[in-house]
């Protein structure tokens, strides 16, 4: 999508550089990915996730 005469993105749209379709579906999947290895990381090296997703949770 371009502005008419300036050739410039629309305001409100957002696209990654990894991703560069408007479908967002990757994305959010790889994000999910992403959250889950950190929590499984950090789950592991320090033991503190309870704490962690009820302070998310609220």
């Amino acid at each position: 999508l371009t502005l008419e005469g300036g050739g410039g993105r629309v305001p409100g749209e957002w696209t990654t550089s990894c991703f560069p379709n408007q479908n967002q579906t990757q994305n959010c999947w790889q994000n999910y990915l992403d959250f889950q290895h950190f929590i499984k990381f950090q789950n592991h090296r320090v033991g503190k996730i309870p704490e962690i997703m009820s302070a998310l949770q609220e």
